[in-house]
């Protein structure tokens, strides 16, 4: 079923998706336009959507409200498309409102019968998730989505993130470099930075951040939203404040920005290192754990 602007459905695919978003992160939400657009495509997907030569999205609906809806890709088989993905079909999200389980099995089914009619090779779910950053998995926040896929035999095995986030004004501007010699020196392009950290001998280390959410405006409840994208300082130099440091530089810049809050990931590896220590120290704390790249 296609769906745009004004299909019939799509206010009611809006307030399903949207009750999804608040449950995981409350206030973050998407425009019916957005979705509209992101279902005939999904332009930040740089090197997954060009392979896609299908897509189907499926309602389940009751009394004109929407119960569920499935959005389902299917990639094609040529040179271009990588052997992982060739011929494979992914159930790129479904959700459906708690207590309306039925309806959740009776898409999935739905979905699964789809993916027999593509004659695909493999079936993957959630490998692309919702058209926004951060949900391109099944969250601890929707258990009733979770179990869905895990009753039907669907096994995440793209592995675990960690949700991270909270307040930038806590965070103290950047004093003195802890480290005599030790400089920061901003690549920025646009709403995105790279901030470099150097001594006399070179590169020890580097912060890369997103001060923009909004996607040029068209997700206005992203709105003072930043991401840390990549935090890394080179090991001879780790537990000397050069990352609190290197990211004390990042969070002034997305202040100065206009950004009050931050949100990005956490691989469970990188956190038992210390890496959620080190965050907690900002004032930020662990929201979600997300879990990626569902199988059948």
């Amino acid at each position: 079923m296609s769906v745009f602007p004004d299909h019939p459905h799509l206010l009611g695919l809006e307030a399903l998706i949207n009750a999804h978003l608040e449950m995981a992160i409350p206030g973050w939400a998407l425009p019916a336009e957005y979705i509209a657009e992101r279902l005939t495509r999904h332009p930040e997907q740089y090197t997954l959507d060009p392979w896609v030569i299908e897509r189907q999205t499926f309602f389940s609906m009751e009394a004109e409200q929407v119960l569920a809806a499935v959005h389902l890709l299917r990639y094609g088989d040529g040179d271009d498309v990588a052997p992982d993905f060739r011929n494979a079909g992914d159930i790129a999200w479904l959700l459906f409102a708690p207590g309306a389980e039925a309806a959740g099995r009776e898409l999935l089914a739905a979905a699964r019968r789809q993916m027999r009619q593509w004659g695909v090779r493999v079936t993957y779910a959630w490998d692309t998730g919702l058209p926004i950053p951060l949900c391109s998995g099944i969250p601890d926040a929707w258990p009733h989505i979770r179990n869905l896929f895990a009753d039907a035999g669907f096994v995440a095995d793209g592995g675990v993130e960690y949700i991270f986030g909270g307040e930038l004004g806590a965070v103290p501007f950047p004093g003195v470099a802890p480290v005599d010699g030790a400089c920061v020196h901003p690549a920025v392009s646009g709403t995105e930075t790279t901030f470099v950290l150097r001594d006399h001998d070179g590169h020890i280390g580097r912060c890369e951040c997103v001060a923009d959410l909004t996607r040029d405006g068209r997700l206005p409840a992203f709105a003072g939203w930043g991401k840390l994208e990549m935090l890394e300082v080179e090991a001879p130099w780790r537990n000397r404040g050069l990352g609190r440091w290197l990211v004390q530089h990042a969070v002034a810049w997305m202040r100065e920005m206009g950004c009050t809050r931050i949100a990005f990931s956490v691989t469970p590896d990188d956190d038992a290192r210390g890496a959620g220590r080190f965050y907690r120290r900002f004032g930020w704390e662990r929201w979600l754990t997300l879990e990626k790249g569902w199988r059948a």
